[in-house]
């Protein structure tokens, strides 16, 4: 389990990614642009979802329920046209929160209150 908040230098992460397929071997010269799915549901995480996430060109799908995260969903997040499903449910957030227009394509958008 993880806890605590979410580096801020996250989105500074470069490395070089390989993923080997059925045999064969492709190196990528940025991970960021190949991560389709982030699950960190369930890891007492807390402060403000960062909103270098929005760096994940490729994401479809973002699970971040069931942590301690305040504030609002930054809006850049809604600029990915990929995202497919995002999950916020069971947090600490504020203010109103509505899947942005951008994001009409999304199919499961969760967010509740408890």
């Amino acid at each position: 389990m993880l806890r605590g908040s979410i580096p801020i230098c996250a989105h500074n992460f470069y490395d070089n990614a390989l993923l080997v397929s059925k045999g064969n071997t492709v190196a990528y010269g940025s991970i960021l642009n190949i991560v389709r799915s982030v699950d960190l549901s369930s890891n007492n995480l807390s402060g403000e979802v960062p909103e270098e996430v929005a760096l994940l060109i490729a994401l479809q799908s973002l699970n971040l329920s069931h942590n301690h995260f305040t504030e609002r969903i930054p809006k850049k997040i809604g600029a990915v046209g990929s995202l497919e499903s995002l999950d916020f449910s069971v947090n600490q957030l504020v203010g109103e929160h509505q899947p942005p227009p951008s994001m009409s394509r999304v199919d499961i958008f969760y967010l509740v209150f408890l």
